[in-house]
């Protein structure tokens, strides 16, 4: 069996690549700055000068999205803004680069495999291999939870699950592009997410999913723009309120339109992250919407991203925070 969502990142964002390496936008991107998504090329395999892929047949699918096994006892939804490299090809420049990944032969063969394979995916290369992002998060999560563990509680995605990257010459010591780049190629990649998902993105489209089961989900954001996105999608769902008890000031213009014009979008909740985890109520502060009719609810925090050192640094605050958030929720299950 397998999930409806990762068969859909599977299945179709290969065409979804493809009709994207079309757009003139997207060209440009590539042509100019060298920026691309890693599935963006035949075979996975990204080079300096390299054509993007036009055959669907050709290039990988997207990152399907991990799924523990008890995270249906949980509702925990952990929600980055874009994969960093998921495959291995040497001409990368991407900050936290992995120092295990599959080959592009045994991505798409794992991704192919259903639920099995995508579990495999995850368990051989990235939970306990990758010190750079999912490791950092399955260590959390363990004390969290008080074991081995707790990886198996979550549920794992990022708003654009494609993986966008640089590529130089020579990939050591090459720049980081430049963040109106940056939002440039996020925005087009989550314009042709949402395009082939029932006019709702394929986050919300998570979140439904998971609501089936439970009357309250808890989103954990892996930092502020993550954050923003998930608050703007959810602003611009028909039929949720917002009952978050802080001001609409908070977050001036929350929208998705200010993230494509590339305009400034503020601190999320209009308060900086450590800030955050120095709330003493923070069932009163965490973003939190209703469903109008099912009354369900979906509430969210943000934490630092594990690629900054402030989510070591902050780690024991993060976990204690978490778990007062979590079981406010009624999450801790």
């Amino acid at each position: 069996m397998t999930d409806e969502i990762n068969r859909w990142i599977v299945t179709q964002t290969p065409r979804i690549q493809a009709e994207l390496n079309a757009t003139e936008a997207v060209q440009s991107l590539w042509q100019k700055h060298h920026l691309a998504s890693q599935q963006a090329f035949h075979g996975g395999n990204p080079s300096f000068g390299a054509d993007l892929g036009t055959d669907e047949n050709s290039i990988l699918p997207w990152m399907p999205d991990y799924i523990g096994n008890d995270s249906n006892k949980t509702g925990i939804l952990v929600v980055g803004s874009s994969y960093a490299p998921v495959i291995r090809s040497e001409p990368i420049h991407r900050r936290g680069f992995r120092r295990c990944s599959p080959s592009a032969a045994d991505f798409k063969t794992l991704c192919a495999n259903g639920d099995a394979g995508h579990r495999q995916l995850y368990e051989k290369y990235f939970w306990r291999e990758d010190d750079a992002y999912y490791g950092k998060i399955g260590r959390l999560f363990d004390e969290l939870f008080g074991d081995s563990m707790g990886n198996e509680r979550i549920v794992l995605t990022d708003i654009v699950r494609a993986s966008l990257i640089e590529v130089r010459e020579q990939s050591v010591n090459s720049q980081e592009f430049s963040r109106n780049e940056r939002r440039q190629l996020f925005c087009k990649y989550l314009d042709g997410s949402m395009a082939d998902a029932g006019g709702q993105g394929a986050i919300f489209n998570r979140i439904a999913a998971m609501l089936k089961t439970k009357q309250r989900i808890a989103v954990i954001a892996l930092g502020w723009f993550a954050e923003y996105i998930v608050a703007a999608f959810m602003k611009e769902r028909n039929g949720w309120t917002r009952v978050s008890p802080f001001a609409d000031e908070a977050m001036p213009g929350l929208s998705l339109k200010r993230v494509r014009e590339n305009k400034s979008l503020g601190y999320a909740a209009g308060r900086n992250l450590k800030e955050w985890l120095d709330l003493k109520a923070i069932e009163q502060e965490c973003w939190k919407w209703r469903c109008d009719s099912s009354k369900k609810e979906v509430w969210m925090v943000p934490i630092y991203h594990p690629s900054k050192p402030e989510f070591v640094g902050n780690r024991k605050q993060i976990v204690s925070s978490l778990r007062k958030f979590l079981g406010t929720a009624g999450c801790l299950a």
